[in-house]
């Protein structure tokens, strides 16, 4: 039962912009994200009110969730409002994480093992079919009005421009996405997977090698031809990541070499744009724009609010921070100091249970320790805004900060229990 519900969830994600732009479900099929995330609230709710009627406490495990929940709700209460946009941008922030929470929650008689083993081959199945519709846009698609979405999205009213569809007369691919971004950060997340698996499997059998080595070469491919320059980059990076988690055994020591990837990469970048070193308009924006956020900030400490910040609103930034900030003012500016500095916290986790894990979990395990500096640092420069990479990486981390934490209760409750004895 839950290897069919993670295998829908990973095919509704893949394949959410496609159904409801070519069926025209928007109406009854695009909310599905935000219903998980309700149900996930009162499933917590209905475990509080139990567990306080059953002992007079909250259980623990319960009570995390329900502070994080509490963490989304206060943000809302204090930057939110009534109108479309703000539950947008909100869900935009907020639904990835639930949805992890209740995959992590929902799956808890299932071992971790077979968690991670059911998402992996999940993701990398919708990966090897949008990468095979993708592959088929590039031998056959000439003009931009060709790809799938340009006449629905047209339909609507949305002003399309044609470079971001086309590069040097060749296609942008994008298989059941939107956008040739979003493509290459999926397949980018995919391979990373893929290899981090690879490295990890010792005593796999030749068969299931191949089979990996096969898909991280294809998915390779997909994102040079994709043509985007963040996830060729994010490739290297993560790679060089992965290596590092491998050799090194310290967890002090992996998140020094994390950090510094994350500031030597953003630095880079910076480095490259403001030196002129690139005409694309696109990139060079983006330096503006953080030059932008230091006036808002001063000019709105608290900051627009969801309800101004997001597609189609009066702001919205090809940043992940930007409209975090934007939205949240220097709160957003804590949050994301936050983010930053988690990155060890979910080294230690990690480093710390790699003795007694599976294959499968230390080979996610290392995916999140070598692509979650590359994702800070690409927060600078993409908005990732209810983009599927999210969703994807959430799940993961999710899953195996709940085992670990439930781990933890379980030993606590023994340890308590020989002592009575």
């Amino acid at each position: 039962m839950i290897k069919i519900f993670i295998g829908v969830l990973f095919c509704l994600l893949f394949l959410s912009d496609y159904i409801v732009l070519t069926l025209g479900l928007g109406s009854v099929f695009a909310g599905w994200r935000e219903m998980i995330s309700l149900l996930l609230v009162m499933w917590l709710l209905l475990r509080a009110l139990a567990s306080i009627t059953a002992r007079g406490t909250v259980n623990l495990e319960v009570g995390r969730s329900l502070l994080i929940v509490l963490f989304f709700a206060f943000l809302y209460l204090l930057f939110g409002d009534l109108s479309a946009g703000s539950v947008r941008m909100f869900r935009a922030l907020a639904v990835p994480v639930f949805v992890g929470m209740a995959v992590a929650i929902w799956a808890q008689a299932v071992s971790t093992e077979k968690k991670l083993r059911h998402v992996y081959w999940s993701v990398l199945a919708m990966s090897v079919l949008t990468g095979m519709y993708a592959l088929y846009q590039y031998l056959t698609i000439s003009t931009a009005e060709q790809f799938w979405y340009w006449p629905l999205l047209s339909a609507k009213g949305y002003e399309l421009q044609p470079y971001n569809s086309m590069r040097d007369g060749l296609p942008r691919i994008s298989g059941f996405f939107t956008g040739t971004l979003e493509f290459s950060a999926v397949i980018l997340n995919t391979a990373a997977m893929t290899l981090a698996v690879l490295l990890s499997g010792r005593n796999w059998s030749l068969t299931r090698r191949l089979l990996l080595g096969t898909a991280f070469v294809l998915l390779c491919g997909l994102i040079v031809i994709g043509s985007v320059r963040t996830a060729m980059i994010g490739l290297v990076c993560i790679c060089a990541m992965l290596v590092v988690a491998r050799v090194l055994r310290t967890a002090w020591l992996i998140s020094l070499v994390g950090y510094l990837q994350f500031v030597g990469l953003t630095v880079a970048i910076f480095a490259y744009l403001s030196m002129g070193y690139t005409q694309d308009l696109s990139a060079l924006d983006r330096e503006r724009q953080w030059l932008h956020m230091y006036q808002v900030l001063n000019a709105h400490p608290m900051g627009y609010g969801f309800g101004s910040v997001g597609p189609g609103q009066p702001y919205w930034f090809d940043s992940f921070w930007l409209n975090l900030l934007a939205t949240c003012g220097w709160v957003g500016a804590l949050i994301m100091a936050g983010l930053i500095l988690w990155y060890h916290k979910l080294v230690v986790i990690i480093v710390r249970d790699r003795p007694h894990a599976s294959a499968w979990k230390n080979g996610l395990g290392n995916f999140v320790i070598a692509s979650y500096p590359f994702f800070l640092s690409s927060f600078f420069f993409q908005s990732y805004t209810n983009s599927v990479v999210l969703y994807i990486f959430a799940i993961v981390v999710m899953v195996i900060i709940g085992e670990n934490r439930r781990t933890k209760v379980e030993l606590g409750s023994t340890d308590r229990s020989v002592s009575e004895n």
